[in-house]
């Protein structure tokens, strides 16, 4: 594999050598647990962020309005998939979740449930015009506002596949993720 990605830099010329500033603006976008990959697999760490940038586009280009575009996808994806999750905790279909629905659902399975209403205790206003009672019923407009906060949160931690742009273009594509890469893993600590 390391093969290939020499010979990927070696056919396509990439950015110019990483220096320190731009180095460090790509390091501060990146997890400690990826950097630790990077460090001591670059060549595992090389393939995982090029297969991330392929789910992007299929030109292997990245910028920032594609990036833009699949995370709104992405954001409208997860919102769907917490209204389905909030509202099968509504067991007698009245499309509001009351206290002894939670209550049942959360002995039932704490971990999934505990996960999902997690955002209900951490807001009780959900946007500027949503209040919570949390001893009342949530409707429908609650439930559309939970699953909102949560999809908004859960994005937060979704990483950009833009990272890895060394120069600072609003552009990135395989070579200049390998170039960022490689260049992370040869910097001294």
């Amino acid at each position: 594999m390391r093969l290939f990605l020499l010979l990927l830099l070696a056919l396509f010329p990439g950015p110019a050598a990483a220096d320190d500033t731009s180095l460090q603006r790509v390091m501060d976008r990146l997890s400690a647990g990826e950097i630790a990959l990077i460090r001591s697999q670059p060549d595992l760490a090389a393939k995982r962020a090029i297969a991330d940038l392929r789910k992007y586009s299929d030109t292997e280009i990245v910028n920032r309005a594609v990036t833009a575009q699949i995370d709104g996808l992405a954001h409208a994806d997860q919102r769907g998939r917490n209204i389905g999750e909030l509202l099968a905790l509504d067991h007698d279909g009245d499309l509001s979740i009351t206290p002894a629905e939670i209550q049942t659902a959360t002995r039932q399975n704490r971990r999934r449930y505990g996960a999902l209403l997690d955002p209900l205790r951490n807001y009780r206003h959900l946007g500027d015009r949503t209040a919570i009672d949390l001893d009342a019923p949530l409707l429908l407009h609650h439930v559309l506002a939970l699953a909102e906060a949560r999809a908004a949160q859960q994005m937060r931690v979704r990483p950009s596949p833009l990272r890895f742009d060394l120069d600072g273009d609003g552009v990135t594509d395989p070579r200049e993720v390998t170039a960022a890469i490689f260049a992370i893993a040869a910097h001294p600590y």
